[in-house]
């Protein structure tokens, strides 16, 4: 799908183009890719993206498709990224229980052991397609929650939809 013409008619506004400088700068290439299939409906196996090193010959294609085509759901993956992903927040191993709940193999958390980036994106490849996606990707958060109590503890709840 290497074809020249590929963004003919995508022409980034300066806002389009800060968000793809961004996406360029905070993604590596597999996720990148990993999030471009995900935003497109076009996931693939997880090894796809974690086995085998691409070699980012498409990462300014992804970036401006992203960020013309999908800009809110790129800025809130950024957004949760920066915000909600990360070790004072979430708790890493009731996570991985979670996302193993969604399907994800526990032997690729083993094997990869993937990072909090990693993680919000194998919890997009495993909620996104859902049809209430932002409801199910809250109630995972609440569930991961790290709350800042001297216990150390975290502490879970149910979201009940009125």
């Amino acid at each position: 799908m290497n074809n020249p013409g590929w963004n003919a008619g995508l022409k980034p506004n300066d806002k389009q183009k800060e968000l793809k400088n961004l996406l360029l700068n905070r993604l590596t290439s597999a996720e990148l890719n990993h999030l471009y299939d995900i935003l497109t409906g076009q996931k693939q196996g997880l090894d796809t993206y974690y086995t085998n090193t691409t070699s980012g010959n498409r990462d300014d294609e992804f970036s401006t498709q992203l960020a013309t085509q999908h800009q809110k759901a790129v800025k809130d993956f950024l957004y949760r990224e920066s915000e909600q992903f990360n070790r004072n927040r979430i708790n890493h191993s009731t996570l991985i229980k979670e996302l193993t709940n969604q399907g994800i193999p526990l032997s690729f958390f083993q094997e990869h052991e993937p990072r909090y980036k990693q993680l919000l994106l194998l919890t997009y490849h495993a909620l996104f397609d859902q049809p209430d996606f932002d409801h199910e990707y809250e109630k995972l958060l609440a569930k991961c929650r790290l709350f800042k109590e001297n216990t150390g503890r975290t502490y879970t709840y149910e979201v009940i939809r009125l």
